[in-house]
């Protein structure tokens, strides 16, 4: 889970904790990619970190087509445009205690 902290009006209000699969190409050396993991999920969290993932109406919800363009952009740079076939979002959890 990649914890995704919501800011509202300046102050933490709540974090995400969300669950991205990335799925590797195929042809890509899946060896290969797996060394590069620490560096993928690095650039997930820098991702989480550093744009507002929330869904502007709700603090314990994902805007996940958002979330997913984010993700996307962030393992492209990491891995590599050709490694890349899709991201998707498996889970959201708040701390507030609501989830998907």
């Amino acid at each position: 889970y990649l914890a995704v902290p919501i800011v509202r009006q300046g102050v933490l209000a709540n974090y995400l904790f969300v669950s991205v699969r990335v799925e590797i190409a195929s042809g890509v050396d899946l060896w290969r990619t797996r060394e590069q993991a620490h560096i993928l999920r690095d650039a997930l969290v820098r991702a989480s970190h550093g744009r507002d993932l929330a869904d502007p109406n709700d603090p314990n919800a994902l805007n996940q087509p958002l979330a997913i363009e984010v993700y996307r952009a962030a393992a492209i740079a990491a891995l590599g445009e050709r490694a890349v076939a899709g991201v998707s979002i498996i889970a959201v959890y708040s701390s507030q205690g609501t989830g998907i």
